[in-house]
């Protein structure tokens, strides 16, 4: 995982039933398309019986999630074209634990990412590639339920949370985990900041995240806009 980890999603599991009940009236709503108001593009967001997220459209861009047992296969075409094909390996609890991505339009055949877990936290990742460098291993730091950071090599990413807001879906780690397929983080409390990117979040009347606003150096880099699909 690299500093940007668009990568996502899932709130920490919380105990009490009304609390589990409030996470099933959440669930039932689906953001069906996030419009980027710095360029107004769409991305248009489908599901499958299940409510898992079956498709993903981005002008030409079409990416397919297939479920089949423990794991998730990521399929991802431009104009028909193949860009990408990813295989996620899933643990008990839902959680990637080995990730092979096959790009053959980059000249780099494969990447495998093996991820290592204390319980529920992600401890450390392992990533190979086709090419035959050296393993580069990333390794993880929790502060009461959050990844704090996230080192490798001399390289640190640390990540900042909203700590009287609790994690939910729509925030940069929840959609960025979503969209790519499958979970390797699940943090306690709203998403706020990789290093000197901040993210901040527009709600709704029924406090539900409406929109997400990326900002480095005073710089809006994107605005994303949700749409939902309440059952």
């Amino acid at each position: 995982m690299n500093k940007i980890i668009w990568i996502v999603f899932l709130a920490a599991i919380i105990a009490g039933c009304n609390k589990n009940s409030d996470k099933k009236a959440a669930a039932a709503c689906q953001i069906t398309s996030m419009r980027d108001t710095t360029n107004n593009n769409t991305n248009e967001l489908t599901y499958n019986s299940n409510g898992k997220l079956s498709n993903l459209v981005q002008g030409s861009l079409i990416t397919t999630y297939d479920y089949a047992d423990n794991k998730v296969i990521i399929t991802q075409t431009d104009g028909g074209t193949l860009i990408s094909k990813t295989t996620a390996v899933l643990n008990n609890m839902g959680l990637a634990v080995n990730v092979y991505k096959e790009t053959p339009q980059t000249g780099i055949a494969w990447r495998n990412i093996l991820h290592e877990y204390d319980g529920q936290q992600i401890a450390r990742s392992t990533e190979t590639t086709a090419e035959g460098h050296p393993a580069v291993i990333t390794t993880y730091q929790w502060s009461n339920g959050n990844l704090i950071s996230a080192i490798t090599g001399s390289d640190t990413a640390t990540y900042g949370y909203y700590l009287d807001k609790p994690g939910q879906p729509g925030d940069y780690l929840s959609i960025g985990q979503m969209l790519q397929g499958y979970d390797q983080i699940r943090a306690k409390n709203l998403f706020k900041s990789i290093d000197d990117n901040t993210f901040t979040y527009g709600f709704g009347p029924d406090g539900k995240i409406s929109s997400i606003r990326s900002i480095f150096g005073g710089v809006t880099v994107f605005e994303y806009q949700y749409q939902y699909k309440c059952n």
